[in-house]
């Protein structure tokens, strides 16, 4: 007798972003098999014991899966009385492949259920505080993939107020050229948005005009989307502050402004529920350089050094900021300008008693 299938969606990449029927169903599974998107530490990040399941990455070896060989190997693993997880980034309705995947499941007599995950575009979106509809100005939001089918760029993209384009970096030029030839001012504002919730996120601010421009200027890497239109139209008082952190608990600081997580140190890949968040070693992902922000956190006094030895004090943004004593000592030792930040509230919200908080 088959066992069930769960097509699950990750999110568009931070564990916690996870939906609770999503993290049963990995619960519940004999057998994970994760999409190549998917973050390296993802599961480990999730309060599962993955010692008893058997856990494939797509991918992991460098070659490409086809779509006939991923669908074997879940209706093989289900037909041998195994229930899978399928854990697929973002939402598995978009762009997901769900549709080919429903079809070989139930054509095989395997019972299937899609669980839904924040998509990239919404969740990305959001996070970076880009609302896709604005009561008055921004009525319509629009998904789309500008790869068409068989490989090349599409020949147009859909109308709205705002355009949330998937798979868009290597075709950025002609990207731009499309978006033109369908009547788009070229000042239209456009907000990339790269690893979106995951470390090592970055945002960056352009135009239509400028679109090509930017993705080759800053380097940046799939996998990434591409916001066009109203939703990066907010004006400079209604924008987040851009803050990148540089420790392991990002989500203390998330409610400052729109956090980019760049872990110095490298943190710990053991399973749930581990003693300390980091280890000493600098992470080998370090990209070669910082996206634009507006606030730096410095948590552990071990990340200063091997940060300014990375990217040099030049890159420090105007505001630095330190969690702990120890820290903003090193900081200061280094001759650069810091002030003290504590994440500690208490249930109303405010700064608890002793503890400093900037804004």
């Amino acid at each position: 007798m088959p066992a069930r299938v769960y097509l699950v969606g990750a999110g568009p990449g931070a564990p916690d972003l996870l939906t609770l029927r999503g993290l049963a169903a990995l619960q519940m599974a004999d057998v994970i098999i994760v999409d190549t998107l998917v973050p390296a530490d993802y599961l480990q990040a999730l309060p599962l014991t993955l010692a008893s399941k058997s856990v494939v990455r797509l991918g992991r070896t460098g070659l490409r899966w086809s779509q006939e060989r991923i669908n074997r190997e879940v209706i093989d693993h289900a037909l041998a009385g195994r229930t899978v997880a399928r854990l697929k980034g973002g939402d598995p309705g978009v762009f997901g492949r769900l549709a080919e995947e429903l079809s070989a499941l139930r054509g095989a007599g395997v019972e299937v259920e899609a669980i839904p995950g924040p998509s990239v575009a919404t969740a990305a979106a959001t996070a970076a505080g880009l609302p896709l509809t604005v009561r008055g100005s921004g009525r319509s939001f629009a998904a789309a993939t500008a790869r068409a089918t068989g490989g090349g760029v599409v020949p147009t993209l859909p109308q709205a107020d705002t355009l949330a384009i998937y798979m868009g970096l290597e075709a950025a030029p002609a990207i731009r050229e499309r978006l033109l030839a369908q009547a788009w001012p070229p000042a239209t504002p456009v907000r990339v948005v790269e690893r979106a919730t995951m470390a090592y996120e970055s945002l960056y601010h352009c135009t239509i005009d400028d679109l090509h421009l930017c993705v080759a200027r800053n380097g940046v890497r799939s996998p990434a989307l591409l916001v066009v239109g109203a939703a990066a139209s907010l004006p400079a008082h209604q924008r987040a502050s851009v803050i990148i952190y540089t420790g392991n608990q990002p989500a203390a600081y998330r409610a400052l402004g729109h956090l980019l997580h760049w872990p110095i140190l490298r943190p710990r890949t053991m399973e749930w529920q581990t003693s300390a968040p980091y280890v000493g070693e600098v992470s080998g992902e370090l990209p070669s350089r910082l996206p634009p922000a507006d606030a730096l956190i410095f948590d552990a006094p071990e990340e200063v050094r091997p940060f300014v030895d990375v990217y040099g004090e030049g890159a420090l943004p105007q505001k630095v900021w330190c969690v702990r004593l120890e820290t903003l000592a090193m900081v200061s030792r280094l001759g650069i300008k810091t002030e003290l930040l504590s994440a500690a509230r208490n249930a109303s919200g405010r700064p608890a008693p002793g503890s400093v908080v900037l804004a």
